[in-house]
């Protein structure tokens, strides 16, 4: 099972997005954040990180690990403040953990840096989770629209929804949907 590690843009749409309630019935270790993330955690982002029955985990990076190590001599050696140190937390935690692991973006900047560390199929856009939770059942074609739709509004120099997304959404307007989240399209 791979272990989703939300960078801050992602978890701030899917708080917009799923609420609490929701999320509480997913199941368990496949959705991860950095203590970072959790600390600066606001409004609605708050209220899946607060609430210990959702399945959102928080990944705290001990000082004298390995991947504060390599947060702090590597990846921030010339920044400084809070800027940018959860992505860098996320990034480095990924190249330490022993298990399948991939850190979902937004940010450009963030992908990119996690692209040269983490390498080929490490990294990914919000777009791929949005559409393994659809896959999995954990949320509504609605939501999905609504997330990839909120992702697509950024400016990020996207054409705008990925047509993987829009032909997921075309495909399962023709099919049936039942309240509890997707289902194949009619035959």
């Amino acid at each position: 099972m791979t272990a989703w590690i939300l960078d801050d843009g992602p978890l701030d749409d899917l708080a917009r997005n799923v609420t609490a309630e929701e999320a509480r019935t997913w199941p368990k270790g496949q959705l991860f954040i950095v203590r970072q993330t959790a600390t600066d955690a606001d409004g609605r982002r708050l209220s899946l990180t607060a609430d210990r029955e959702t399945p959102l985990a928080v990944l705290d990076i001990p000082l004298e690990s390995e991947a504060a190590n390599i947060v702090y001599t590597h990846l921030r050696r010339q920044a400084g403040g809070t800027a940018n140190l959860a992505e860098h937390q996320a990034i480095a935690w990924i190249l330490t953990a022993s298990i399948d692991a991939v850190f979902v973006t937004e940010d450009k900047r963030a992908a990119l840096t996690a692209l040269a560390e983490l390498g080929c199929g490490r990294v990914a856009h919000a777009f791929d989770l949005w559409l393994h939770l659809a896959d999995e059942g954990m949320i509504t074609f609605d939501q999905l629209r609504s997330l990839s739709e909120s992702v697509s509004r950024k400016d990020q120099g996207l054409p705008g929804v990925a047509l993987r997304i829009r032909q997921k959404l075309t495909s399962a307007s023709c099919g049936t949907r039942d309240e509890d989240g997707p289902s194949s399209p009619a035959e």
